[in-house]
């Protein structure tokens, strides 16, 4: 089984700190929050593709010679 998993990634308040140990800047990691996952396809997946006009519609390719398309809903309340 192979699972599309969507995630947030939530940005540090500030992206780097200054060590003093090494005397330069080092940055911050943010943090990623799992919204959903999905069993999508029994084999992998080789292709995969957001669009960038409209919010939360994707399409992939997988091994079994399927094209799906998904639309991911509410996205934008997150």
């Amino acid at each position: 089984m192979h699972i599309l998993g969507v995630y947030k990634y939530v940005y540090p308040e500030k992206n780097s700190i200054f060590d003093e140990k090494i005397g330069c800047k080092k940055g911050i990691v943010g943090e990623l929050n799992k919204l959903n996952d999905l069993n999508v396809s029994t084999q992998p997946i080789i292709s995969f593709d957001w669009c960038k006009d409209k919010l939360g519609l994707s399409v992939m390719a997988s091994l079994d010679q399927t094209i799906k398309i998904y639309i991911i809903t509410k996205l934008n309340l997150y």
